[in-house]
């Protein structure tokens, strides 16, 4: 058990299912649509604090392979965009959920005195992969609803 307790690579994809579970269950309730248009920051800042350098790492190595259904082949209708966004609307969300399942781990982490490796890796880890890559989404979202707006 600690060798994945204690991994903060484990950790993160235990935070990546979590997220996804979790996701399932909370879109099934009736505070789902409020959270659907969900932005924290606009589109320059973004940029400016290099969520987009995320993304290309993401397009740019193996972690493509984990969400194949935010990818469109050819020239995509109208309601294959909106699909792509309620796709990107729950990455986004399942990476949020997962940031904040990892958030008591790292306090736990403080408070039983584990190297602060570990603590700065896991925190590093956390933000990069689960708030930069809802950002990302984000980001991605914007783009799309403008798309979406030029095809009414």
């Amino acid at each position: 058990m600690d060798a994945i307790l204690f991994n903060p690579i484990c950790m993160l994809f235990l935070s990546f299912m979590f997220g996804a579970f979790a996701h399932s269950a909370f879109a099934k309730t009736t505070w789902y649509k409020k959270y659907f248009h969900l932005n924290f920051i606009d589109d320059q800042t973004t940029k400016s604090i290099g969520v987009l350098w995320i993304e290309w790492l993401i397009l740019n190595s193996p972690l493509r392979i984990f969400n194949t259904a935010l990818k469109i082949e050819g020239r995509p209708s109208k309601t294959d965009l909106i699909k792509l966004r309620e796709v990107m609307t729950a990455a986004e969300l399942s990476h949020l959920i997962g940031f904040v399942f990892i958030l008591p781990i790292v306090f736990y982490y403080i408070l039983i005195g584990k190297s602060a490796l570990l603590i700065i890796s896991m925190t590093i880890l956390n933000i990069l992969f689960n708030v930069y890559t809802a950002l990302t989404q984000q980001y991605n979202k914007r783009r799309l609803d403008k798309l979406l707006s030029r095809m009414k």
